[in-house]
């Protein structure tokens, strides 16, 4: 089982769901429980999303008032939603231990087992930077930085 978190806004449905879709197909994950921060998502969207519900991936919905953030800065590329993600453990259930973060414009072609299983040593988050040739792994701890390199992990640059 593993936990994904998704921050969307109506624009980011499609995307959404051929990033689930992606995932169901190659994450080499047996269960995906999906959690999705959102503010004024409309029904229709709603369903749309929740068509992708399966015996395999359950999807949750958790509003976010923008309006405790309506100042932060927003450009067309970066809109506010891009900040719910730093409320996500105040707003998930508790219990849960770890959640992968993932924008919704992507689309899985690997396994994504080695990264989420990755032991990040009680760290309070994993960043998996992507570069042209790869990439490396860092977990962070917010009282002393980033921690030393945990993995590189490799891309496939012919896609």
């Amino acid at each position: 089982m593993a936990n994904i978190l998704f921050c969307i806004n109506d624009s980011c449905t499609q995307l959404l769901r051929t990033c689930l879709y992606s995932l169901k197909k190659s994450s080499g994950l047996d269960r995906l429980d999906v959690y999705i921060i959102c503010s004024e998502l409309k029904e229709e969207n709603r369903k749309l999303i929740m068509e992708m519900e399966d015996d395999r991936v359950s999807v949750s919905f958790i509003n976010f008032d923008k309006n405790c953030i309506s100042s932060a800065p927003v450009f067309d590329r970066y809109p506010l939603e891009i900040y719910f993600r730093l409320f996500a453990s105040e707003l998930l259930p508790h219990g849960i231990d770890r959640i992968l973060y993932l924008d919704v414009d992507i689309i899985c072609i690997n396994s994504l087992k080695e990264l989420y299983n990755t032991d990040i040593d009680n760290k309070s988050a994993l960043a998996d930077v992507l570069g042209i040739d790869g990439g490396v792994a860092f977990a962070f701890d917010p009282q002393s930085g980033i921690s030393d390199t945990l993995t590189n992990t490799t891309t496939d640059s012919s896609i």
